[in-house]
């Protein structure tokens, strides 16, 4: 899961949200129906000809709210969406963008290396799913992210950050059992003997489990452990942690990324309507 950006073009932008209020409507009658009608029991376990019915009387709801079958608004709307002409290959294109929540997320990747400056700094959503941006400081703020990216590949080397804590999934029995480097050693002897005999998929060239996070090619290559903390998931405390900064082969997929994005958006501020260009934000 992550968070995946669209763009729309309306005819009307003061359509956004429209919907809104006979979409609720159809999703609680519906539910309602499908409550009463299918008397509380699972999807399954409903016969088929009680199905047809109760999605009858749903398309029936829709129909009396001029929503779509499936109980959508009829938004005026296309979405935006081409190739770049510089990156056709690339993942994102003109009107689209994503990234993982994990740390190879390009979110993670920017805030790490420009200090918080992401796709969140960029379009600033503030908790909206759909909204219109000031397109001209999007603009601002994507060509200083742009600028900013580059300036630091080339000024701090091109390095990405790892982080490494106590795993709160594993009781801490297993944890005690490495106590000192030969422990460590020990384990790590293990997992390599482990991975002769079950090879791990060439496709990935590290991967976790109980034991710890293991590098097969290329190794990482660390230049520095940073001690530091890191917030537990389910407790408002804080656990050691490490930090591995270290090399990384290129970040081109990232530059590339950015370029795409600061097309889109200078394709929309040259048009006639960028009041008209609405992001969709999910995640």
């Amino acid at each position: 899961m992550g968070i995946d950006i669209n763009i729309y073009h309306y005819n009307d932008s003061s359509d956004i949200g429209k919907g809104d209020k006979q979409e609720n409507i159809y999703d609680k009658s519906c539910n309602d129906i499908w409550k009463e009608m299918g008397k509380g029991r699972d999807y399954k376990q409903i016969p088929e000809e009680q199905i047809v019915r109760i999605q009858k009387e749903c398309e029936n709801i829709a129909k009396e709210l001029d929503l779509d079958d499936q109980g959508m608004y009829r938004y005026d709307r296309k979405i935006l969406y081409s190739k770049d002409q510089k990156y056709p290959d690339h993942g994102f294109s003109i009107g689209y963008f994503y990234s993982s929540y994990n740390s190879s997320g390009i979110n993670c990747v920017l805030g790490d290396i420009l200090n918080g400056r992401n796709l969140y700094y960029a379009f600033q959503p503030n908790e909206r799913s759909e909204f219109i941006p000031n397109w001209k400081e999007v603009k601002k703020r994507i060509f200083e992210i742009k600028e900013l990216f580059a300036k630091s590949l080339i000024q701090n080397g091109v390095h990405r950050v790892m982080e490494f804590n106590y795993n709160e999934f594993v009781s801490f029995g297993e944890h005690k059992k490495i106590q000192s480097t030969k422990d460590a050693y020990q384990a790590f002897i293990k997992e390599q003997k482990r991975i002769l005999i079950s090879p791990v998929s060439s496709a990935f060239c590290s991967y976790s489990s109980d034991n710890g996070t293991f590098f097969t090619e290329p190794p990482l290559e660390v230049i520095a452990v940073i001690p530091g903390v890191k917030k537990r998931l389910l407790a408002d405390q804080f656990l050691p942690a490490f930090y591995l900064v270290y090399k990384a082969g290129n970040l081109d997929w990232y530059s590339q990324g950015i370029e795409i994005i600061a097309d889109a958006i200078e394709y929309i501020c040259n048009k006639p309507d960028p009041q008209n260009y609405v992001v969709s934000w999910s995640g």
